[in-house]
C-alpha cells in the first residue's frame, strides 16, 4: 500500500502543466484583447468561409425557388449577422450559430427536393 502511494505521488509530480503555445492571441502574460478591427476581420473571414460552402449555395437556390414559385418559406430566411455591429463574443457566436443552422436547414431541404 505504501509503495502504491509513493508511485502515485511520484507520478503526480512528474506531470507539469504546460500552457498551450499555439494560440496566436496568447502572450506570456495571458490572452490579449483583440482590437475592434481584428474582431471585425475575424468575423468577416468566418462569414466569407461559410458563404463559399455548397450549403450556402443550396440555401440561396432554395430561397429563390420558393420566391419564384410564390410559396411561403418553411423557415425564416437566414439573416447574415453583421460583423461590424458591436456585440459581445457570446452574442456574435449565438447569431452566427443561428445563421449557420438556418443555412443547413435549407441545404438539407434542397437535398430532399432535388436529389
Amino acid at each position: 500500500m505504501v509503495s502504491q502511494n509513493l508511485t502515485a505521488a511520484a507520478l503526480a509530480q512528474s506531470f507539469v502543466f504546460q500552457p498551450l503555445q499555439s494560440s496566436a492571441m496568447a502572450t506570456k502574460d495571458g490572452p490579449r484583447l483583440l482590437t475592434r478591427e481584428e474582431v471585425h476581420a475575424k468575423r468577416t473571414a468566418v462569414l466569407e468561409c461559410l458563404k463559399k460552402t455548397e450549403e450556402h449555395k443550396f440555401t440561396q437556390r432554395m430561397v429563390q425557388h420558393f420566391k419564384d414559385e410564390k410559396q411561403p418559406l418553411p423557415e425564416p430566411v437566414p439573416v447574415t449577422p453583421e460583423p461590424m455591429k458591436p456585440m459581445s463574443k457570446r452574442t456574435w457566436e449565438k447569431e452566427f450559430y443561428n445563421y449557420k443552422c438556418a443555412v443547413r436547414f435549407y441545404a438539407q431541404l434542397h437535398d430532399k427536393m432535388f436529389q
